[in-house]
């Protein structure tokens, strides 16, 4: 039997894995709005803030 993992797309995959060692679960990752915020942060402020605002979002 194939592994899902093996399946997925790299961010999912990599998402999943920084999950893993952070003990968070996959879950609790809200990847899409994690991106529509980076996007609206980039665009809206400047791009170095989209990876500050979503490290404030924790």
């Amino acid at each position: 039997m194939t592994d899902p993992e093996d399946r997925a797309d790299p961010l999912t995959q990599w998402v999943n894995q920084v999950s893993d060692e952070l003990g968070i679960d996959h879950g609790d990752v809200d990847v899409a709005l994690l991106l529509d915020v980076a996007r609206d942060a980039a665009h809206g402020v400047v791009r170095p803030a989209a990876p500050v605002t979503t490290y404030l979002l924790g």
